[in-house]
């Protein structure tokens, strides 16, 4: 089935499934997928599929389509084609290729594998878990996956962020997603390519609102956030934030239930620059968005068990929760231009909820 991958943000891309005859783009609330950026229309554009192709259209709107750089009326639709519904940019794919080899996916069912076999699991570029969902397998699942990340090209500091950043992803299945019910399975792929090292983690769970989660904790105070991560039943945002800080890139599908972390093996060369008219929000998280969480954290070694890695994940939310209490302190006392002068803003653009992103012209307006 055919895919819309949503750049929300340079880190964050969320996912849609073309599963109906017409498929609508816009920034209404009647629309299969929903832009509140400021440059797109109410009803912007729509997929159909016309003798086993899909071909999009433009609806009249404001600030146009474009296919690959190309302003259409009607076009239709090829794998990896960009399409840009006025300044978001959707990746559209039509076939996804296996998270990893089929012969390199094990289902582990025991905490207890003899250590040659892992030596094996753990020689090719790919490798797939799947596990119950019992933290006692989950755990050693989980340090399967590190040993994995750690014997990739990146660096001490890249292979830590994102071990962690897996580690809040898989928790998340256990607790939010599958309940912690033994009988679902929690889903594990990684992957280390020439350009970077990804990792997925699926859940049986139902899904969650993504963006919902996001606002809700954007808006209340952090130490009542800091205390909702725990509970069972609401995935916890200030894990989310912390997933977004660590790795490079965060997809997710349209339900919750898939996320896919990616760590790239270079550096960018030049830092990410704003739009000159965006938002002083957007612009923040574009100056830091290279930055690591751990930056001003000495590693000593990477190589840490499976229980101080938890420690260091709560360690780090409590580190992000007071950071935006002050934050919000700051903001409350100083004048919103010197605010926006603040280097290390730990937080990142919501263009659909927040409407934060304004990175069309001036001039330009959805209709």
């Amino acid at each position: 089935m055919p895919k819309l991958k949503v750049h929300l943000t340079s880190r964050l891309i969320k996912v849609f499934e073309i599963d109906k005859p017409i498929y609508t783009i816009g920034r209404g609330p009647n629309n299969d997928v929903q832009l509140l950026a400021k440059s797109v229309s109410r009803n912007h554009s729509h997929i159909t599929k016309e003798e086993e192709r899909y071909l999009i259209e433009d609806l009249g709107s404001s600030n146009g389509t474009k296919v690959n750089g190309v302003r259409i009326n009607r076009a239709y639709l090829n794998d990896g084609d960009v399409v840009e519904i006025g300044a978001v940019k959707i990746s559209y794919f039509e076939k996804e290729p296996p998270p990893v080899s089929p012969e390199n996916i094990y289902t582990i069912k025991s905490a207890s594998l003899p250590e040659e076999k892992v030596e094996a699991m753990l020689k090719g570029n790919d490798l797939g878990l799947v596990m119950p969902t019992s933290r006692e397998v989950i755990e050693y699942c989980f340090e399967i996956a590190r040993r994995f990340i750690e014997k990739t090209s990146l660096s001490q500091e890249s292979v830590l962020n994102l071990q962690t950043a897996l580690y809040e992803a898989i928790d998340n299945a256990r607790r939010h997603g599958n309940k912690d019910d033994a009988a679902k399975m929690i889903k594990v792929f990684l992957r280390d390519s020439k350009e970077s090292v990804l990792s997925t983690v699926i859940d049986e769970g139902e899904g969650f609102d993504f963006m919902a989660v996001l606002k809700k904790t954007a808006v209340q105070d952090t130490l009542t956030a800091a205390r909702e991560r725990y509970q069972a039943g609401g995935m916890g945002g200030l894990g989310i934030r912390l997933m977004l800080k660590c790795a490079d890139r965060l997809e997710y599908d349209n339900k919750g239930s898939k996320i896919t972390l990616f760590k790239w093996k270079k550096e960018p060369s030049v830092k990410a620059v704003a739009p000159a008219d965006a938002s002083e929000e957007t612009a923040e998280i574009e100056s830091v968005a290279s930055k690591q969480v751990y930056a001003e954290q000495p590693i000593s070694n990477a190589k840490e068990k499976p229980q101080d890695m938890e420690k260091l994940v709560d360690k780090y939310k409590d580190r992000i929760s007071q950071f935006f209490e002050e934050q919000g302190k700051k903001k409350e006392s100083a004048p919103p231009d010197t605010f926006a002068a603040e280097e290390d803003f730990l937080s990142f653009n919501l263009p659909d909820e927040f409407d934060l992103e304004d990175d069309s012209p001036k001039t330009e307006k959805g209709g």
